[in-house]
């Protein structure tokens, strides 16, 4: 066998680690993996500007009709979810309002996951690939914003919901959601859930 004829095979790291939690598991992920899953959830703000990207548009449109149409529009509530169609499943989950101080908070985070949830819960989702809610735009720590994914986790009695795959921003992320998560998971046996 000479050098052309070697297989193309590469290793990926992520998801080899699965942690219980109750009856949910969850897999760490890094951004560069596309694995496979029902539905992804991305964190929104209220204007829906974290969605819409870098890329310019050119449109034909008067500027004064666009002007108009912005005047018009109401940003989405923190703490709902936007649903795309399509597979996987798309949720924008609104967890950001950065025309307020703090611009995340707990209770946005706990109900757009609730919301979620719910989504997942109707479409028989079984695989939901999420970032840590908070983390990245906000100030929350990976613990708390870990800790409140597992409290809305504990919320959830019947899900259709089976593994949960979590993004990591970077491998000292990934680390450290890592040792978190085994402690917590730890916690969550022994509280006999």
């Amino acid at each position: 066998m000479d050098l052309h004829d070697r297989p193309t095979l590469h290793l990926i790291k992520g998801g080899k680690d699965e942690y219980l939690v109750g009856v949910f598991r969850l897999s760490l992920f890094s951004p560069r993996i596309s694995p496979h899953c029902d539905a992804v959830l991305f964190e929104e703000d209220s204007w829906q500007i974290l969605a819409a990207g870098t890329d310019f548009t050119v449109t034909r449109e008067h500027p004064i009709r666009i002007w108009t149409e912005l005047l018009d529009t109401e940003p989405t509530p923190p703490g709902s979810v936007i649903l795309q169609e399509g597979w996987p499943i798309t949720m924008l989950a609104v967890v950001y309002d950065f025309d307020a101080f703090p611009c995340c908070r707990s209770r946005w985070i706990t109900a757009a996951l609730a919301e979620a949830f719910k989504i997942c819960r109707e479409r028989r989702v079984k695989t939901l690939l999420l970032p840590l809610p908070g983390v990245r735009h906000g100030s929350f720590t990976i613990r708390k914003s870990l800790r409140l994914v597992i409290r809305a986790l504990r919320r959830e009695k019947t899900p259709p919901l089976q593994r949960i795959l979590l993004a990591c921003g970077s491998e000292d992320e990934e680390k450290s959601l890592a040792n978190i998560l085994a402690v917590e998971a730890e916690l969550w046996s022994r509280s006999g859930h």
